[in-house]
């Protein structure tokens, strides 16, 4: 998913996913596009080993919340998973991750290369920003 272009999904997406529209203007805005049974989840970038304790429950939607990191999305509701973001050991899971889900690995070097260990129905979803500070992927 790129910011320069938030209506074009990456090339890699397949399978029961929908486009994601990375919104760091308007975070409390979902996408046009988003359909299915898509929720919202936070990613804290000040505290990325803290969990977001109203995280419960499948991952659906991500919301990156860049200027309120610590505030839920209120639309948050539902089968969600916790999904930490790890920075500092981006290749060892949340041990609290349980579920359907598995880590969600913050690649910055090698944003472009999809995780070897993803599996299911979920491929990568790749999140650049303007600064390029990260990709995602959710195994």
């Amino acid at each position: 998913l790129s910011t320069s272009e938030p209506d074009k999904p990456a090339p890699e997406t397949k399978g029961p996913l929908e486009l994601i529209r990375l919104s760091t203007s308007e975070p409390d805005k979902p996408a046009p596009e988003t359909k299915g049974p898509l929720e919202l989840i936070r990613l804290s970038t000040s505290e990325p080993d803290k969990p977001a304790p109203e995280t419960k429950g499948p991952l659906e939607l991500i919301r990156l919340s860049t200027s309120e990191p610590d505030k839920p999305a209120p639309e948050t509701k539902g089968p969600l998973k916790l999904i930490r973001l790890v920075t500092s050991q981006r290749h060892k899971p949340a041990p609290e991750t349980k579920g359907p889900l598995k880590l969600i690995r913050l690649v910055t070097s090698q944003r472009h290369k999809p995780a070897p260990e993803t599996k299911g129905p979920l491929k990568l979803i790749r999140l650049v920003t303007n600064l390029g500070w990260c990709g995602l992927i959710i195994l």
